[in-house]
C-alpha cells in the first residue's frame, strides 16, 4: 500500500512539473492584391469535317476530302503540323425508324433499317498568328466545314504572368504593414505565415460556329473581325507578421 502511495505520488510530482506551451506571439495581418493585363497571344479552333453516305467507303472518302483540305489550309496559314492535332477518327452506322401499324394486342416494335454510314474526324489546331484568324474561319466556310468550336484566346504561358501579379501583390501588402506598423507603434519582426488565395483567370473570349449554322456567308466579300481583348490575371496574398 505505501508502495503505491509513494509511485501515486511521484506520478503527480513529474505531472505537476510539465512545461506550459508557449504563449502564442502577437501578430498582424495585412492584404495585397494585384492585377496584371495581358494580350493573348494563341487561339485554338476545333474542327470537325462530317459527311453521310450511303456506304462506309464513300463516306469516308468524302470525309477525307474535306478533313484534307482543312489540314492544306491550315498549313497554307502557316500553322506548324505540331500545332495540329486529330482528335477523333469514326465511323458510324446510321439508322431509320419506323413505327409500323398494328391491330393486335401485342405490336411489333418500329421498323429499323440501316440508311447509310457518317464518317467524322475533329481536328484540333493553334494558331499562333491572331490576324489569320478570320481567314481561316473564311477558308473554313468555303470548303462547307461549318463545324467549328473557335477561336478560343488564350495566354499560352501564363507563368510568368502569374509570378509578376504575386509580386506586385507581396509588394502592397509589404508597404501597408511599414506604413501601419509606423502609425500604431509598433514593430515589425519576421513573417510567420504567408498565403495566397487561387488565381483567377478572366474568361477567354469564344467563337463559335453551329453544324449547319455558319456565321457568315463563305461568298461574303467581308473577313470577320475578331477581337483577342485582354486576359487578366490577380493574386491576393495574405502577409502574416509577428511584431512587439
Amino acid at each position: 500500500m505505501k508502495k503505491f502511495q509513494i509511485a501515486l505520488a511521484t506520478l503527480l510530482l513529474v505531472t505537476s512539473c510539465q512545461v506550459a506551451p508557449p504563449t502564442p506571439a502577437h501578430t498582424i495581418t495585412f492584404i495585397g492584391t494585384a492585377e496584371i493585363k495581358a494580350k493573348p497571344d494563341i487561339a485554338t479552333f476545333l474542327v470537325t469535317a462530317r459527311q453521310e453516305e450511303k456506304t462506309v467507303i464513300l463516306a469516308q472518302q468524302k470525309m477525307t476530302d474535306k478533313a484534307n483540305k482543312a489540314l492544306a489550309l491550315f498549313k497554307e496559314k502557316g500553322i506548324k503540323s505540331d500545332d495540329i492535332t486529330t482528335n477523333n477518327y469514326s465511323t458510324n452506322p446510321k439508322y431509320t425508324y419506323e413505327n409500323q401499324p398494328c391491330k393486335k394486342k401485342v405490336c411489333p416494335g418500329a421498323k429499323v433499317t440501316l440508311s447509310g454510314y457518317e464518317a467524322t474526324q475533329s481536328i484540333s489546331i493553334k494558331l499562333r498568328d491572331l490576324t489569320k484568324a478570320g481567314e481561316i474561319l473564311t477558308g473554313l466556310a468555303n470548303l462547307d466545314i461549318a463545324e467549328v468550336n473557335g477561336p478560343s484566346f488564350a495566354i499560352e504561358s501564363p507563368d510568368k504572368y502569374r509570378s509578376q501579379a504575386q509580386e506586385l501583390a507581396i509588394t502592397q501588402a509589404k508597404s501597408a504593414a511599414q506604413l501601419t506598423a509606423k502609425n500604431l507603434g509598433i514593430t515589425l519582426k519576421r513573417i510567420v505565415n504567408f498565403s495566397e488565395e487561387p488565381r483567377q483567370f478572366e474568361p477567354r473570349a469564344v467563337m463559335m460556329m453551329a453544324k449547319g449554322a455558319p456565321m457568315f456567308e463563305a461568298s461574303s466579300s467581308s473577313m470577320p473581325q475578331l477581337e483577342s481583348g485582354e486576359q487578366k490575371i490577380t493574386s491576393s496574398v495574405l502577409v502574416t507578421y509577428e511584431i512587439e
